[in-house]
């Protein structure tokens, strides 16, 4: 019944794609679990509410100011680059039907 239960190594995932993303609110990355593409794969369409998210950070307190300083000391010793993704926006239409003639009927229109 109900949701399925947030495993931390899943809010672990959110937290550092927030952080990459400069999303930082609580409620942000429940948007973003919802909107962007990435994010629902990263999480396998999992969207936490907010609530679980503070509570997490609220939690694990110690640990992420450990992170900020792990990633503050990369950036000292010029091992994170900042680099470009591209994504292709290309839509295809799609037949689905498991027809052969209506294959062939949409290949003629």
């Amino acid at each position: 019944m109900g949701r399925r239960p947030t495993r931390r190594a899943d809010l672990l995932k959110l937290y550092i794609f927030g952080y990459l993303h400069r999303v930082r609110a609580s409620r942000r990355p429940e948007a973003e679990t919802r909107r962007d593409v990435k994010a629902r794969w990263l999480l396998k369409r999992l969207t936490p509410l907010f609530e679980t998210i503070t509570d997490f950070r609220k939690d694990h307190a110690e640990a992420i100011v450990k992170f900020r300083a792990f990633v503050q000391f990369c950036r000292e010793q010029s091992r994170l680059r900042a680099e470009l993704l591209v994504i292709d926006g290309t839509k295809i239409g799609v037949v689905a039907s498991r027809n052969p003639r209506d294959d062939a009927a949409a290949d003629q229109k």
